[in-house]
């Protein structure tokens, strides 16, 4: 498949994605959505041993370097959520996500990144960073997301994000909360009990890592974060309800003594079991094929969750993606350390 290939398909790409928006898209348009995420593939794999080569030279060891290609129910409601947005424009149908030990660590590596690929130089370049480290998102998401955009015709772009572990704790939990309650939190939906927890649990991680504070939240002690998190926990739960929701896992060991590059992950929420299915790197398209499966089959269950995600070891997966195991047991430790670390029984 060559550039100019991928070209001559971004206007079907496009049409297909308006198609999806207005609720008329048919099986073809859902085949070319399917290509459009496959062709970006071969682009986040060429960055992720980019990336490793920068850390093994800069003699940073993260916790886990991770990829993904956003879930088609994913790109649906981004389309829905955002009019305007046009489905071959989208910016993060490739991710890459790294988590650090620290935030130095975190910031370092931003700034080699962007001291690299900001000239456009190089096979990447660095159309923008959004740091919201710095700046708190309303609901209290943390972490940088760079945007990159691969220098060949095609124009195909990718999103990486940069993360502490604990603001990796923080996002799995509202995932998992989201995932198991169908109240799509992360998107700004849900009961605001949950939202305003989580707002609070933000502003706590802040304090803890002394980065700034949301403006809502930046006149409280952190003595008084923890006081509302702990009314809003014994009057909703929360705590609780989050650290039993871990789910069985009994294939993977399987994995451990076999070389594999690409993981589909399926997660059915009525039985609390996760099936983790992996391919070489050279099978991609065997991989694609069973997540394109699993994905039509998801959209009629309702009660699945199934993505694709590359890496090159299989216990890395849980460090990455702990929200696909309903895995928030660091979250809740956390939260439980600091209140009782100040709040005085």
């Amino acid at each position: 498949m060559g550039e100019n290939d991928i070209i001559a398909t971004k206007q079907q790409v496009r049409k297909a994605g308006d198609n999806i928006r207005i609720g008329i898209a048919t099986e073809n348009d859902y085949e070319i959505v399917s290509f459009w995420r496959s062709v970006h593939a071969q682009i986040m794999s060429s960055f992720a041993t980019s990336i490793n080569r920068k850390l093994k030279t800069n003699k940073i060891t993260p916790i886990v370097v991770a990829r993904r290609l956003k879930r088609l129910n994913s790109v649906e409601y981004k389309l829905k959520r955002f009019p305007d947005m046009k489905l071959d424009r989208m910016q993060d149908i490739a991710g890459l996500r790294i988590v650090f030990t620290n935030l130095d660590n975190t910031k370092t590596f931003q700034q080699i990144m962007e001291q690299t690929y900001l000239k456009g130089i190089k096979k990447f370049k660095l159309l923008r960073t959004s740091d919201y480290i710095d700046k708190p998102k309303d609901d209290g998401y943390r972490s940088i997301h760079q945007i990159y955009e691969y220098q060949d015709t095609t124009k195909r772009a990718l999103e990486l994000q940069l993360r502490t572990q604990l603001q990796h704790f923080w996002a799995t939990a509202v995932e998992v909360l989201g995932i198991t309650s169908k109240s799509k939190i992360k998107q700004g939906e849900g009961e605001e009990q949950y939202k305003e927890f989580f707002r609070l649990s933000s502003a706590l991680f802040c304090m803890i890592e002394q980065t700034k504070i949301h403006e809502n939240y930046n006149k409280f002690t952190q003595q008084e974060i923890c006081q509302k998190i702990l009314e809003l926990d014994k009057k909703y739960n929360i705590l609780a309800m989050l650290s039993g929701l871990l789910v069985s896992s009994k294939n993977i060991e399987e994995f451990q003594k076999k070389i594999h590059y690409y993981f589909v992950i399926d997660l059915d929420m009525n039985t609390k079991r996760l099936r983790i299915t992996g391919y070489k790197k050279s099978d991609f398209e065997k991989a694609k094929e069973y997540y394109d499966f699993l994905e039509q089959k998801s959209k009629n269950a309702n009660n699945t969750d199934v993505v694709l995600v590359s890496s090159d070891k299989i216990k890395t997966l849980r460090k990455a993606y702990p929200n696909y195991y309903l895995d928030s047991r660091e979250f809740v430790e956390v939260i439980k350390a600091a209140i009782k670390e100040n709040i005085k029984s």
